[in-house]
């Protein structure tokens, strides 16, 4: 356990890391070192801390967490950085923020062509629920959307800064610590009802750029979060994916069959395609809506 403790906490040392809820990554360490051929030579040679196999180590546990989390941010805030925008958090400022991760980034200047169309879609909503948020629930004050938030990511001082600042936006918002690529822990928290809104659920649901990596890391567990989305929401969900790599120079051709096979298991619901350079948004509504 000492051994798994001390590679967990050189592997968040990095900036970009370091705000990763601390059990999320020692259950990340634990999965990499499980059954590790490395690890066991590393065991081998007595855990020498000066050993090839141990720096190894800890590059596997980084690019598992960078895979889920990491990549993403490109320029992290700092901590006075984060207590300015909890002082003022105008629309200007909660922009700026937004600009520190890669996909808000690159949905800025799309969020109106979006909204409108999940408002056409779906009609008037007022609660959602944003799975594996990273910085999308800061857009939910700027652009006017709804007026209260369910925020589910692996970072607890992320998840802890955005509740602070939608809370002074007047946005009523909660939030969980989950590991959603671990099939068995959501889908019990979601049937348990540890994640319903006070009213029971919730209007629409946001999977923004979500399934790809799950479904990489659990095949079929599209199926059981899409199942537990359908039990949760009133009105529908919005699932995106991406058309770029993360650089922006490649486009993805995916064809995703295992995702709209998924979807199709599902009870009646009616789909809405939109595109915008970066991703596919599918609007999927609920026939008793």
């Amino acid at each position: 356990m000492e051994k798994l403790n001390d590679i967990c906490s050189e592997a968040v040392s990095k900036k970009e890391l370091a705000s990763i809820d601390r059990d999320f990554a020692q259950d990340v360490t634990q999965r990499v070192l499980s059954d590790n051929q490395v690890y066991q030579e590393w065991k081998a040679k007595e855990f020498d801390d000066r050993s090839s196999e141990r720096k190894q180590l800890v590059k596997m546990v980084r690019r598992e967490l960078r895979d889920v989390y990491g990549v993403f941010f490109t320029n992290p805030l700092s901590p006075s950085e984060r207590q300015a925008i909890q002082d003022d958090p105008s629309d200007e400022n909660l922009k700026d923020v937004m600009k520190r991760h890669l996909s808000t980034r690159e949905r800025l200047p799309q969020y109106p062509y979006l909204y409108d169309h999940m408002s056409s879609w779906f009609g008037s909503y007022s609660s959602i629920l944003d799975i594996g948020c990273g910085y999308n629930p800061l857009s939910i004050p700027v652009f006017n959307q709804g007026k209260s938030v369910k925020i589910i990511d692996i970072s607890g001082a992320e998840l802890r800064f955005l509740e602070s600042v939608l809370h002074r936006r007047g946005i009523r918002v909660s939030s969980d610590i989950i590991d959603v690529s671990n099939q068995e822990n959501f889908s019990k928290m979601f049937k348990s009802g540890e994640i319903s809104d006070e009213s029971g659920s919730y209007d629409v649901a946001f999977c923004f750029k979500l399934f790809d990596s799950l479904e990489t890391k659990n095949r079929g567990i599209t199926t059981t979060l899409l199942e537990c989305l359908r039990d949760q929401t009133n009105k529908g969900i919005v699932v995106s994916f991406a058309r770029r790599t993360v650089s922006g120079r490649n486009k993805i051709d995916a064809d995703r069959d295992w995702f709209y096979d998924a979807l199709e298991s599902l009870d009646g619901f009616e789909r809405k395609d939109v595109e915008t350079i970066n991703e596919t948004y599918h609007l999927i509504r609920w026939k008793n809506a």
